[in-house]
């Protein structure tokens, strides 16, 4: 152990004539140490060179075996093409490819050498942070082995976690990347909700907050609210894939239980549910063709829509999937919600 400097967190980026930037944080054994992780930057032309430079500041040979998070800066993935920098991480056995992969809204820098008294170990924060944000779906949460598939596959485009720091480390949502991988857009908490339902990763119950215009009183104070809150649970997520008049067809079917938890608006749901069911479903409805909008805008498909082009119409599939974003922006995708009250809670 005293011969090894175990790199936890491992950071890439550009300074402002592109060099590349190396970060690495090892933490510190000894226990009359203040700082209890140590951040290094050196500039290299690859990850393994920069391990070089790292063993020259260290008492010990860095690995990268408990390697636990990647983070990638903003100026880095405004470019394309830069994952081959990540070969070693593969490549070498040494490392471990279970590690997240993050993307910085800023510069890498900003993180590795922040300091939160509340926060001893970075490393184990930022992994914690991000997996606790993942269980609630507010992000994703890509392992390295992860991203590898998801840049070689071409059905599915990257999507990774957002990071900012503002006054502290805040998970935005998770960001979005083309095929090259080059950051396009990020999605909100919100967005990434209704994400891992397309992708159909919900496997437990959500809980959401709705905004019902509609619902609003004019002329209501300032605690008349709109607002609405329910859990969707036994969700069922259905995508039927076609192809007709040159171009793909999707019917994307959510169906799903709510139970209510939050109303901030007056309305007999035991008389009216029919008519909040309504509402909900086009509320839904919009979010998720805004998703959608904003997906093909950019030409990308995080939602892995190629995967059920490839399976059930190869033949054109196969026309297109070496440009599959654009073959998606011109998609025609149809999404229908359906929901059911299923609880109203113990009070009317």
């Amino acid at each position: 152990m005293e011969d090894v400097a175990f790199v936890l967190v491992t950071g890439l980026d550009l300074d402002q004539d592109n060099n590349l930037l190396i970060y690495d944080m090892v933490p510190v054994n000894h226990k009359e140490a203040k700082d209890k992780e140590i951040p290094v930057k050196v500039r290299a032309l690859s990850l393994r060179e920069s391990r070089g430079k790292i063993d020259d500041m260290f008492e010990g040979i860095a690995s990268g075996r408990k390697l636990q998070i990647v983070l990638l800066g903003k100026r880095l993935l405004k470019h394309e093409d830069w994952f081959p920098l990540l070969d070693v991480l593969f490549r070498d056995s040494k490392n471990a490819i279970t590690a997240d992969v993050v993307f910085v809204d800023g510069p890498v820098s900003k993180v590795m050498f922040s300091r939160f008294p509340e926060v001893p170990h970075l490393s184990v924060h930022l992994y914690e942070t991000i997996k606790s944000a993942s269980s609630r779906h507010e992000t994703v949460m890509t392992t390295l082995h992860e991203l590898h598939r998801q840049m070689y596959e071409k059905g599915i485009t990257p999507a990774i976690s957002d990071l900012e720091l503002n006054e502290r480390l805040e998970l935005k949502g998770t960001a979005l990347l083309n095929e090259k991988g080059k950051y396009v857009n990020t999605l909100r908490i919100q967005e990434n909700v209704l994400l891992m339902i397309l992708q159909k990763q919900v496997k437990k119950e959500l809980p959401l907050t709705l905004k019902l215009p509609q619902m609003k009183k004019s002329g209501g104070g300032i605690f008349d609210t709109d607002a609405i809150s329910f859990t969707l649970s036994d969700m069922k997520t259905k995508i039927k894939t076609a192809y007709r008049d040159g171009r793909f067809q999707y019917d994307i079917r959510i169906r799903s239980y709510i139970t209510l938890s939050e109303r901030e608006f007056p309305l007999d749901v035991e008389k009216k549910s029919g008519e909040l069911e309504k509402m909900i479903e086009k509320k839904l409805d919009q979010q998720f063709e805004n998703l959608i909008k904003k997906i093909q805008k950019h030409k990308i498909d995080p939602i892995g829509l190629g995967l059920y082009a490839r399976a059930h119409e190869y033949k054109e599939w196969q026309k297109v999937q070496d440009d599959w974003g654009e073959a998606l922006s011109k998609a025609d995708i149809k999404i229908n919600v359906k929901v059911k009250v299923k609880s109203m809670g113990p009070v009317k």
